[in-house]
């Protein structure tokens, strides 16, 4: 069995900070050179690069690559995306609430399918690709600003891991599956603060938005609120690294959507 990989991948949900701590994060790259020279490994073939639906030759605040050092965060580098400015995330870890809205109004059907809600201020790369093996792994990493306080609330930060093509059947666009998910969870969730978390219901949450399953998974989560430290993140919470697999064709084209 041929694997093949793609870089390793940051993924932020979040909001804006100061710049300092261990984390450098750099936003002078257009999207289409951070897939081409930093998410895609060996073995892949892309085109038809877009970012929230339009050519992806610019360089997007909400898109930029980071660097951890010695920060907390368990990737060392890799493409970040963020509902804001992706400087958001340098750290420490000094606001409950930081935020850099930058005004996109794009939304994205599968995302809004499995946060359950509207979704505001996405962020989508998406473009296709041919495998020269039959299996792809990405490492991830999700985090939020809205952690701990919107646990189980109307407000859920969420990530989708879109991909379709031969051999897939999905009910997301063109027949995509998210293999985003929760390892060990039945049946699967999605990658979101309401199914990853500390356990608890935050203050501004209800039990009416979470069940036992959601609140379960704390194995998958690190807790970084009021962590003031040099080399802490911005954001009040972050999973572990997880991996997205899935099964392809050698040779066939398939579409790819980080959401």
């Amino acid at each position: 069995m041929k694997k093949v990989f793609f870089a390793l991948l940051l993924l932020m949900a979040g909001l804006r900070m100061e710049v300092s701590g261990q984390l450098i994060v750099q936003n002078t790259k257009t999207v289409e050179d951070l897939v081409t020279s930093v998410f895609v490994g060996q073995g892949i073939t892309v085109s038809n690069i877009k970012f929230n639906g339009l050519p992806a030759n610019q360089v997007e605040v909400q898109v930029g690559y980071f660097i951890s050092a010695a920060s907390n965060i368990p990737i060392p580098k890799g493409i970040i995306m963020a509902s804001g400015d992706v400087d958001v995330a340098i750290g420490p870890n000094n606001s409950g609430s930081a935020s850099d809205d930058v005004g996109t109004a794009y939304q994205d059907p599968d995302l809004n399918a499995i946060a359950t809600t509207d979704i505001y201020n996405a962020a989508v790369i998406e473009f296709d690709f041919i495998p020269a093996g039959d299996t792809l792994n990405f490492g991830y990493s999700f985090a939020s600003e809205e952690y701990n306080e919107y646990v189980c609330s109307q407000f859920n930060d969420v990530f989708g891991f879109f991909i379709s093509g031969p051999g897939f059947s999905g009910p997301y666009t063109n027949g995509a599956e998210n293999i985003a998910l929760v390892p060990e969870t039945s049946p699967p969730l999605p990658v979101a603060i309401n199914n990853v978390n500390n356990g608890s219901i935050g203050f501004a949450g209800s039990p009416a938005n979470c069940g036992l399953a959601q609140l379960n998974n704390t194995e998958y989560y690190i807790d970084n609120e009021g962590n003031n430290s040099f080399n802490s993140t911005q954001f009040d919470g972050f999973t572990v690294e997880l991996t997205a697999s899935a099964s392809v064709i050698c040779g066939e084209q398939y579409h790819m959507k980080l959401a």
